[in-house]
């Protein structure tokens, strides 16, 4: 943990120290689709993934790379942002549909993104984006119907346990800007939405955590089980990657007040 601080700092101190004349603040929503992606979870005849909805929020510092007509802008933001993943469960004798199972993953992340802003005209522009995510995990929840909390008193692990405290992951995506002009004293305010792909590109799940089914012997958990003790026959061992497509809408304003509008962004 305190390595990623560490690198987050020497990440944000130059970004912040190099846009004391040209600096964008904003705050941003998405409501979204998440997901685990699991190649062994796609061919099980017992787990059936179910749409999941998500939503993320939070604020963001960008900064223009270069004097006006400059298309380039890297932008840090910090979201919490509440995903996961819903299953059915299938009886493994018939097939029958029996329960619901739901896992329920939340993140304060870190995406820094750099953008290529097109101007179309003097007061919309499309910018795709493109860049890496630190997540710092800070819940997680198992539910049975999505009532019942995943009960793990006395094996000596929790459901927290079982994911993983950092996620990495891609970010791509594009959005619509939108500068509001002609009035008064809201000519430096951007008014944007588009959308955003996030690609996981490590595990989720800490295939190394054990706990004491029989309170007698520790053993790896995923070596046997998967979700609310759901048994298994062979060790999990496919990565498990989170996957979100969402709406991006926000709200943004150029700081410096000293300086034209048209000179940082247009």
């Amino acid at each position: 943990m305190r390595v990623v601080r560490v690198l987050l700092l020497l990440v944000a101190l130059p970004l912040f120290s190099a846009a004391q004349k040209d600096l964008r603040i904003g705050i941003r929503v998405m409501p979204m689709f998440s997901g685990i992606q699991n190649a062994e979870d796609a061919d099980s005849p017992i787990l059936i993934p179910q749409t999941t909805t998500g939503f993320a929020a939070g604020i963001s510092v960008g900064y223009n790379l270069g004097p006006k007509g400059t298309p380039w802008e890297i932008e840090l933001s910090a979201l919490y942002s509440s995903q996961g993943q819903k299953y059915q469960l299938r009886d493994s004798t018939n097939l029958s549909i029996f329960r619901g199972y739901s896992l329920n993953l939340a993140y304060v992340k870190f995406p820094l993104l750099v953008k290529y802003r097109i101007p179309i005209d003097d007061q919309i522009a499309v910018a795709p984006y493109l860049g890496p995510q630190i997540g710092l995990r800070v819940d997680a929840q198992e539910k049975i119907s999505d009532t019942l909390s995943v009960d793990y008193t006395g094996t000596g692990i929790a459901a927290a346990n079982k994911y993983s405290g950092l996620d990495f992951s891609i970010v791509v995506g594009a959005e619509l800007q939108f500068r509001i002009q002609n009035k008064a004293k809201l000519d430096r305010y951007i008014f944007f939405s588009g959308f955003r792909l996030e690609y996981g590109l490590t595990d989720v799940e800490d295939k190394d955590v054990t706990w004491s089914p029989d309170q007698f012997g520790e053993s790896r958990y995923y070596d046997a089980f998967y979700g609310p003790r759901l048994a298994r026959s062979t060790p999990r061992t496919e990565t498990s990657r989170n996957i979100v497509f969402g709406a991006t809408v926000g709200l943004s304003i150029i700081l410096n007040t000293t300086r034209n509008p048209n000179d940082y962004y247009w």
